[in-house]
């Protein structure tokens, strides 16, 4: 049986300085939208990603009904690796 690997998972990141800076979480999210959609667009699957910047995460995902990465939490919200590492565990058993 033939099998295709395909990527299904991006993390766009950032070093831990720019935390605090709103622009980096906008340039990560253009970003992170333009390289999820090309990625659908080649295989034709939900495709998912994530914009780190220092200890903080916000998980993303690219669906051909959408025109833009969405958040797959609430709206701007951060995970913080350092003290919800179970709440980003469990958040990240995506259902494919």
């Amino acid at each position: 049986m033939a099998t295709h690997e395909c990527e299904l998972f991006v993390i766009e990141s950032n070093a831990l300085e720019l935390e605090e800076e709103r622009g980096v979480w906008q340039e990560g999210h253009a970003q992170l939208n333009e390289y999820l959609e090309n990625l659908a667009k080649g295989h034709g699957r939900r495709v998912f990603g994530a914009i780190a910047v220092g200890k903080t995460v916000r998980f993303y995902e690219w669906d051909s009904g959408a025109e833009e990465i969405q958040n797959l939490a609430e709206i701007d919200e951060c995970f913080y690796l350092d003290g919800q590492c179970q709440t980003v565990e469990v958040g990240t058993k995506f259902n494919l």
